[in-house]
């Protein structure tokens, strides 16, 4: 019902806001998936409600809550915040759209010119992959733009 509003109410003012600024906050969810090329489906609006996240969120303050927030080893995540440290000397406020094929390959440039060993930089780019998935899996970025491909 487009443009209802709450009639015949003692606090029907109050209530039509606070039925606005609802609208607003949705609308805003909504934009923040488009900015990124995903289409915001009913399921995805639910579930960023119900888990209160916000849309316009950084890849690193994304990767940060991610890694806190999961049920893996204490090592792993150490070794996750560890590569998130990395990254964020790399470049730092990095979005998601920031994630793409070259953008890896200048990352790995970044390491090796750091002096990193083949290993280490394998291991950045595993735990990189990690991080990636999970943002595609909590509908933060499109399954189109991963960019890890062959």
């Amino acid at each position: 019902m487009r443009g209802a509003q709450v009639i015949n109410h003692h606090q029907s003012n109050e209530l039509n806001a606070m039925l606005y600024e609802y609208i607003l906050y949705l609308q805003g969810i909504e934009l923040g998936y488009w900015k990124r090329g995903i289409p915001a489906t009913l399921s995805l609006l639910k579930d960023a409600v119900k888990k209160k996240s916000a849309v316009n969120i950084s890849f690193s303050t994304f990767a940060k809550s991610a890694i806190d927030n999961s049920d893996k080893k204490q090592s792993t995540k150490d070794n996750l915040h560890s590569t998130l440290a990395v990254l964020n000397d790399f470049r730092s406020g990095l979005d998601f759209k920031d994630i793409t094929y070259t953008f890896l390959r200048d990352f790995e440039q970044y390491l090796r010119e750091k002096g990193n060993a083949d290993n280490t930089i394998a291991k950045h780019m595993k735990q990189l992959r990690i991080l990636v998935n999970e943002a595609i899996n909590q509908g933060y970025m499109h399954a189109d733009a991963y960019p890890f491909r062959n």
